[in-house]
């Protein structure tokens, strides 16, 4: 999946803090994938993670000034990433935030790799096959001279 294609607009008024929590579930982790744009101006942007046996958070972005961010994160295990736009610096002026974010969590990504790797086997064989018949194509043509 593409965190464009699961699109979310939030106005986040002056002042406001708004915060997005995405939880993984799979004990193997997985991968984040964000992508987030500010219409008009910036916004205060930091992504959070933490995991379900971390003592801190990690801190994974923290850009004061965001027009535009996209990123990935990789996570180990179980836990939390968290999107936090902030509208502090504006005295009067609300902001439009368009964002995604995707999981795609370890049992997946395996599952994407199995069939991956199958779709490079099946083709690999399908060339040898393409090669073992136009071998033989050449040979009966040379047979036949």
């Amino acid at each position: 999946k593409d965190p464009k294609d699961e699109l979310t607009s939030k106005e986040v008024s002056s002042g406001e803090i708004v915060e997005c929590t995405t939880p993984c579930n799979d004990k193997k982790g997985g991968n984040y994938i964000w992508w987030c744009s500010i219409e008009e101006h910036d916004i205060g942007l930091r992504i959070e993670w933490k995991g379900i046996k971390d003592k801190k958070t990690t801190i994974v972005v923290d850009n004061p000034k965001a027009i535009h961010h996209e990123g990935t994160f990789k996570a180990t295990g179980k836990g939390s990433l968290k999107l936090i736009f902030k509208n502090t610096n504006s005295a009067s002026q609300p902001k439009k935030v368009t964002y995604g974010l995707v999981l795609h969590d370890a049992e997946l990504l395996k599952t994407n790799s199995v069939l991956e790797a199958r779709a490079k086997k099946e083709k690999n064989r399908d060339s040898r096959v393409k090669v073992e018949e136009e071998k033989k194509q050449v040979q009966s043509v040379y047979r036949d001279n």
